[in-house]
């Protein structure tokens, strides 16, 4: 870091470290990295909730929050919506509340800290750059920011799972056989053309025994997409990742659910594993 007033806003600002070099933020050895975590609740489908934890650790900033001369604001924004809303979030953790009919595809979260009065904002954390000097803090002024998060809402997250599947054709398979394919917003489930045709013939009707029938496929590729994606941060970016995700949360919040990812699959899939304890002896 190399302090520069045409570079920067002028005094130090809390933000999240980049490349792992702590040590070379304006406030040395902190970092400004919340999480947020989105939820459609099953009695209430229509609210959308986020739960935010700040992880607002530096202590000048987390005092002067506490002492009302700072304040915490959550900004979501959706561009295919047009809509935008600051919501106010307690020093720790918070819960915001929005209507999911306002937001649609591509959401975006960032958390700021934003003055509330004027006062002077010294530290002794701040970067050796910054000279030990004291700033003139103005109303309004951002004193920490996030990265922005992208979250997509979709109406699969008001769907089961099968929702985000895509079943397509591929003549090179025999039968018996698929292959699951992860890199779209869809996890994409290739097999032959006779198999494909049966299995749309499934997916259209109504009746529960096709239905369970085809979690034999739905939740072994469902298992697959949740190892990958334990173990590749850059499937997340994906809308079949943030659905599952989600869908996750919000059952963790109803009821308990094991760790392991094929437990986790069959959850989604409302458990067809336990059908058998229902067949007849």
């Amino acid at each position: 870091m190399k302090y520069d007033h045409n570079k920067s806003y002028g005094y130090p600002i809390l933000r999240p470290v980049l490349d792992d070099v702590i040590n070379e933020s304006d406030y040395v050895g902190y970092s400004f990295e919340p999480s947020f975590n989105p939820m459609v609740l099953p009695k209430n489908p229509k609210k959308l909730c986020i739960e935010v934890e700040t992880y607002l650790q530096e202590p000048t900033l987390k005092i002067a929050v506490i002492e009302k001369r700072a304040k915490i604001k959550l900004i979501v924004a959706c561009r295919e919506t047009f809509f935008t809303k600051s919501f106010d979030i307690g020093v720790d953790m918070d819960t915001v509340e929005l209507q999911a009919e306002d937001v649609h595809g591509r959401v975006e979260l960032t958390l700021f800290v934003i003055a509330q009065e004027d006062f002077q904002l010294s530290s002794d954390k701040f970067h050796p750059d910054f000279d030990d000097e004291a700033f003139n803090i103005i109303k309004g002024n951002i004193l920490a920011q996030s990265l922005t998060q992208e979250i997509y809402m979709q109406k699969e997250f008001f769907r089961n799972a099968r929702s985000i599947i895509s079943i397509s054709a591929n003549d090179s398979l025999s039968d018996g056989e698929y292959v699951v394919s992860l890199d779209s917003d869809y996890i994409e489930i290739s097999m032959n053309s006779a198999l494909n045709a049966k299995i749309n013939g499934l997916l259209e009707t109504n009746a529960n025994e096709p239905i369970e029938a085809l979690n034999s496929i739905f939740v072994p590729a469902v298992t697959h997409a949740l190892h990958e994606l334990n173990s590749r941060e850059v499937l997340e970016e994906y809308k079949w990742a943030q659905v599952l995700k989600m869908q996750l949360e919000t059952i963790k919040n109803q009821q308990p659910i094991r760790d392991e990812v094929y437990n986790q699959a069959q959850t989604l899939f409302k458990k067809p594993l336990s059908k058998i304890a229902e067949i007849s002896e």
